[in-house]
């Protein structure tokens, strides 16, 4: 039987200072041990020679035999819509599924193949993900998990790779550094030509199509194979205010989009980490631009919100897949302090996955 084509969504944007790591990423992408894939990268418009010496990797791999597509942008259109302009080639191809895969992850030759036969095997089943490990060998995610604060947490982040269960499970939703999705989910969550939504740019994209793909009726699960190694954040790291202004807003918009009974929560969180780095820019212990970064994305984030495409999916994600559960006075404790009970959830959300439904049971459909 032919296995079926997998598009390697890869997005590049300014990436002179990790050009190692994306060489690496590219490297193994190439050594992939699956008979029929093809590379759609997209560049973002980049300005630092970043792309020229990414065109060039991507060249040599080609005379050795890899199927490769490029694309470049007029304009940087964020991670939502460089990853749109990449799945819209894939939509051309036809193919079944897609892989999102940052440029500073590194996936094991054996992973696509192991991804695909769990897709396969399941048609319930809309992303999947593997665990992803940091440079030091510890884990950075076994499956993404938004609690009812709609705060994420990375299942056994920091752990040793031994602590991970040796069974799927579900997850809210795939991490945006390493997933593969099946289109025809996809098209089901978001009835559209589109991964995301164009105008986020970034920091509610993975998550948002997770909770789109539950309402859908497709699950998302962590297959406990060990996918490959993550280098995170490394395109926004330095872009500091910047960066906060697309957090806090990605934060906010999950909240509204999901309907949860916590939105004052978080919504005062908010407004207190903005007056406090208000305060701490005059002292000079914040950097200037800080607290006008998360006022401006509590200005946004509702107006936004009315335009999401898939909306009405989310909502009802939301009320369908695993959450980790917040007590009502964790939820006041993160209105006055500005901060969730991260550990305390933490703990919980890991005491909790060994009780959570295998992917057969998932798959199984209910009687009655």
């Amino acid at each position: 039987m032919a296995e079926p084509l997998v598009a390697v969504l890869w997005l590049n944007y300014n990436s002179s200072r990790i050009l190692d790591v994306v060489a690496e990423s590219l490297d193994a992408i190439a050594s992939m041990d699956y008979g029929n894939y093809v590379l759609v990268a997209v560049d973002n418009a980049s300005s630092d020679g970043s792309w020229e010496a990414v065109a060039r990797r991507i060249e040599e791999h080609r005379r050795r035999g890899l199927r490769a597509l490029t694309l470049r942008l007029p304009r940087n259109t964020g991670f939502t819509g460089g990853m749109n302009a990449a799945y819209r080639v894939a939509l051309r191809l036809r193919a079944r599924y897609v892989a999102v895969l940052n440029n500073d992850t590194i996936p094991t030759p054996g992973s696509i193949r192991s991804l695909v036969e769990a897709m396969e095997s399941h048609s319930c089943l809309g992303a999947v993900q593997g665990v992803l490990l940091n440079r030091d060998g510890t884990v950075q995610t076994a499956g993404n998990f938004h609690s009812e604060l709609l705060t994420a947490h990375m299942a056994f982040y920091g752990r040793s790779r031994g602590d991970v269960p040796a069974r799927p499970y579900p997850v809210t939703y795939a991490s945006g550094a390493y997933a593969l999705y099946r289109v025809d989910a996809v098209r089901a969550a978001r009835r559209d030509n589109r991964l995301y939504d164009d105008s986020v740019f970034a920091y509610f994209d993975d998550n948002a199509l997770g909770l789109a793909l539950w309402g859908a009726g497709y699950a998302s699960a962590l297959i406990p194979i060990t996918a490959g190694m993550h280098l995170e954040s490394a395109t926004f790291r330095r872009q500091g205010a910047r960066r906060l202004y697309y957090t806090s807003r990605g934060h906010l918009l999950a909240a509204i989009s999901a309907g949860t009974r916590y939105l004052a929560a978080v919504e005062a969180a908010y407004a207190r980490k903005a007056a406090l780095l208000a305060a701490m820019e005059a002292a000079g212990r914040a950097e200037r631009g800080s607290s006008a970064a998360v006022a401006r994305a509590l200005r946004d984030y509702r107006r936004m919100a009315g335009r999401l495409h898939a909306l009405p999916r989310i909502r009802r994600g939301y009320r369908r897949a695993p959450l980790v559960a917040v007590k009502p006075q964790e939820a006041l404790a993160y209105a006055a302090l500005g901060r969730p009970a991260m550990g305390a959830l933490r703990r919980r959300l890991e005491a909790a996955i060994p009780a959570l439904p295998g992917v057969d049971e998932l798959c199984t459909p209910r009687r009655g």
